[in-house]
């Protein structure tokens, strides 16, 4: 353009001048344009390209924000946030989670992630009428007609006025925001706009496959974690049904959970008797500083107690404490239930915060439900210990009584009879006396025997064959019968298989005694090189093996014992012909 401050007469040669500058002009003009725009788009490239280096090789959360402020920090915005959405169905909350945030050029991780109900987020979503194609772009929150008064109200909040928000959403599913926030108002230029709007899809892109593998390590975890807690149920399950002192088990019990779930207590409380307290039965932690203080005795009514109230509501409890000032701590409680009856309460604690989970309850759940069968079955075991001692003492009353006793009896009689003779007529001594010796010897013949089966381990020491043949002597001194032997030299046996075969021997001669009505009664042992068979033989009356009486239960605890050794019963009897009690075990 060219301007006068005079008026001035143009001629025809001025026009034809100002004609061929123009035409001359226009082509130059023309290339410093397209030499400007060349120019704009290589440097936008440029940036893009830089953008998308550093995405390529993003691996975390903190690298994707560092490489989206490559550019957008050029810009001075207060804060770049990446956060993760989770939009479960129409009408569903919104959760979301802070991944990482960049603040006055230092990119952070916002530690642990924590899901949290996103309602301004679910106000932002909203903006997009449909799919989110392009990033919403706001100048001035206090201009911009698009945003209501409470999404306003909520950036003032959050310390925001201008912002860009990238959407990142593939699949018809949302995947997360990056928030480009500016704490005063922003006039976004067109290349911020060129440059955002063109890192929509390629950030959708890079977040979708960040979040699937964040997805599939979760998956993995999950199931690392699952396998070990079956592991840990599997060697609780091992230990309850190989360990029957109550003590000893719930040692082991918390031992094995404490360590396989990385904690730093675990403890047991068991019901008292009277169902008023719970009693502390394990005292496990990791460390000499417990997380919780450990109680040694808790009411269950206590209303404030997290162990008596899983007591009471016969439920698992979880109790997550991460107050300020105070250390973190996670405790959970498991009611230990069977038949409806409480047996008492497994209680877990964690220094990290939020450490259990509803997973994990119903994994302690199983594991409480075999503590439970487990200690009932040791309380159960310890009560038959008792009165099998109980009953041993009076059964082996009644052996002294029987027979040890009635020698003593006629050794004091014989005696007494040998010392009226010696002064009456002195030849006579000698029989009485007789009688004294030979009560004497079957007396101590007697306890032998006894002294025997209150010490079985005398087979290790004595063999198989040894005891046997005292078993036979016994019989013969205590009850009269005509014992013989057919025993063969001492097997290469486990000994295991001896204490059975001794056990079986044992208690069909006891029964031969107390059923049998027998005058003659035979043991016979053989072994060779793939088996070992014992026979026990009496003439007694004998009875029908398929119509056993009340008395004959003795049959099944030898046939038991045989089995457990792997071995083969049997018995041949029938009324009026004697028994034969044969037992064979592979020795191949």
């Amino acid at each position: 353009m060219f301007a006068w401050t005079a008026p001035v007469q143009f001629e025809a040669r001025d026009r034809r001048i100002y004609t061929a500058l123009q035409q001359q002009a226009t082509p130059v003009i023309d290339a410093v344009r397209l030499f400007e725009a060349t120019r704009e788009r290589a440097y936008r490239a440029e940036l893009l390209l830089d953008v998308n280096d550093a995405l390529s090789r993003a691996e975390t959360e903190t690298d994707l924000v560092a490489a989206v402020a490559l550019y957008a920090a050029r810009h001075d915005p207060a804060s770049i946030m990446l956060t993760y959405i989770d939009v479960p169905g129409r009408g569903s909350a919104v959760h979301a989670v802070d991944r990482a945030v960049w603040r006055q050029g230092e990119v952070t991780a916002l530690g642990r992630p924590e899901h949290r109900n996103a309602i301004m987020e679910a106000a932002v979503i909203a903006l997009w009428p449909g799919v989110p194609r392009s990033a919403l772009l706001i100048s001035d929150i206090e201009s911009d007609s698009r945003l209501n008064d409470d999404l306003r109200s909520q950036f003032r909040a959050a310390g925001w006025q201008a912002l860009v928000v990238i959407p990142l959403h593939s699949g018809f599913r949302w995947q997360g925001v990056i928030t480009i926030a500016w704490s005063e108002a922003h006039a976004i230029s067109a290349e911020e706009e060129y440059v955002f709007q063109a890192l929509v899809q390629r950030l959708s892109s890079v977040v979708t496959s960040r979040r699937a593998y964040l997805a599939e390590e979760e998956a993995r975890r999950e199931t690392e974690a699952r396998a070990r807690e079956l592991e840990t149920v599997a060697k609780v399950s091992a230990a309850a049904t190989t360990r029957l002192n109550v003590d000893e088990l719930l040692h082991t019990v918390c031992s094995l959970t404490q360590a396989n779930f990385n904690l730093q207590q675990a403890n047991v409380y068991l019901l008292d008797e009277a169902g008023e307290r719970l009693k502390l039965a394990t005292d496990r932690q990791a460390s000499a500083q417990p997380v919780t203080p450990i109680q040694h005795s808790i009411s269950i009514d206590d209303e404030t107690d997290l162990i008596a109230r899983a007591a009471r509501e016969r439920r698992g409890l979880i109790l997550n404490l991460a107050d300020e000032g105070k250390p973190a701590c996670s405790e959970m409680a498991v009611p230990m239930v069977l038949a409806g009856r409480l047996i008492g309460v497994l209680y877990l604690a964690s220094s990290e915060a939020h450490r259990f989970a509803e997973a994990d309850i119903q994994v302690m759940g199983t594991l409480t439900d075999l503590i439970a069968v487990a200690v009932e079955n040791a309380r159960l075991y310890e009560k038959a210990q008792a009165l099998a001692v109980l009953e041993e003492r009076a059964r082996l009353a009644r052996e002294l009584h029987d027979s040890v006793s009635q020698a003593l009896y006629g050794i004091g009689l014989g005696a007494r009879t040998a010392r009226m003779l010696l002064d009456r007529d002195p030849s006579r001594v000698a029989e009485p006396l007789d009688y004294v010796l030979s009560q004497a010897e079957a007396g101590l013949t007697e306890m032998r025997a006894l002294i025997f089966q209150l010490r079985p381990e005398s087979i290790e020491n004595e063999g198989l064959v040894t005891v046997l043949a005292k078993q036979a002597s016994s019989m013969r001194a205590r009850h009269g019968i005509q014992v013989s032997t057919d025993l063969c030299d001492e097997p290469e046996l486990s000994l295991e298989i001896k204490q059975a075969l001794y056990l079986v021997a044992r208690e069909a001669l006891h029964n031969t005694v107390k059923h049998a009505q027998a005058r003659h009664v035979n043991i016979g042992l053989e072994c060779c090189d793939d088996h070992c068979q014992l026979e026990i033989e009496d003439d007694g009356i004998g009875f029908d093996p398929s119509d056993l009486k009340p008395g004959h239960y003795g049959l099944h605890t030898m046939a038991e014992r045989v089995a457990q050794v792997k071995g083969e019963f049997s018995v041949d009897s029938a009324p009026g012909r004697g028994t034969t009690i044969r037992v064979v075990i592979p020795t191949a």
